[in-house]
């Protein structure tokens, strides 16, 4: 992934954040379970580890 790539990911999770009225407070809650999402997919192999 290039960094502009990477820029426009972050951009992207940041404003879906806003946009659905994640406050500070419920980011790492947020961020644990997308950790833990991403990882189940992984398993299951629906996304390729580099």
């Amino acid at each position: 992934m290039s960094p502009k790539q990477k820029e426009k990911l972050i951009n992207d999770l940041l404003q879906t954040l806003a946009t659905n009225n994640v406050t500070f407070a419920e980011v790492p809650e947020v961020l644990k379970n997308l950790e833990k999402e991403l990882s189940e997919l992984c398993q299951q192999q629906v996304i390729q580890i580099p």
